[in-house]
């Protein structure tokens, strides 16, 4: 079998480049527990995990331990997780059976999960918070309740950023990103892009 970690970042950027959303949603939750690496009892499963995109020589070099040793612990974490999510896992998401992959995801029981919404914007959205909202922060029961907050939520977590990211010039995306952190492009430049983002912003409020 093809290495799993290698197929499932495949299908991610194919799901991002397509603006399949709800199938990149799964991936992305899959790929958030895997990264926990508590699905093995190797004692090593997160490290290796986080340096998947890196050669067996460079991950070697990174994590201090012999080349072999990575090439076989790879081998059986990939096995491992086939075994875990069925060797037909893909085949399905692509067929649109979305059902059971999501099935799938949901019976591994996430012991950690991880946020959609990236670490900074949550941050953000706290920072606005009065001392008042935050005392007075109840339990979660009914989601119904929360409909337009979940919606905001959605347009804002990592899988709609990443689906909504594939339909652009990430070359000129990147520029921008760059004259606006000031690593790019001059004062001028920087201030004209400001000015368009707020007053955009402005005139959709």
């Amino acid at each position: 079998m093809a290495n799993f970690f290698r197929t499932l970042d495949t299908s991610i950027k194919d799901c991002s480049s397509s603006g399949d959303v709800a199938s990149l949603a799964i991936l992305e939750r899959l790929k958030m527990y895997l990264s926990t690496g508590n699905f093995s009892s190797y004692s090593r499963a997160k490290e290796l995990i986080s340096v998947n995109g890196l050669s067996w020589k460079e991950a070697s070099y990174v994590l201090k331990i012999k080349p072999d040793t990575v090439k076989r612990a790879r081998y059986a974490l990939s096995e491992e997780v086939w075994n875990i999510v069925g060797k037909d896992f893909f085949d399905r998401l692509k067929e649109g059976d979305l059902a059971y992959c999501d099935s799938i995801v949901e019976s591994l029981h996430v012991e950690e999960i991880v946020s959609p919404i990236p670490l900074d914007v949550s941050k953000l959205i706290r920072s606005l918070a009065s001392e008042e909202d935050l005392n007075s922060i109840g339990s979660v029961t009914e989601l119904s309740a929360y409909s337009k907050e979940l919606d905001f939520l959605v347009g804002i977590s990592e899988p709609m950023v990443r689906a909504k990211v594939s339909n652009l010039d990430i070359g000129r995306l990147l520029a921008l990103l760059g004259i606006l952190d000031g690593s790019l492009g001059n004062p001028h430049i920087r201030v004209a892009i400001n000015e368009h983002i707020l007053g955009k912003a402005g005139d959709l409020l």
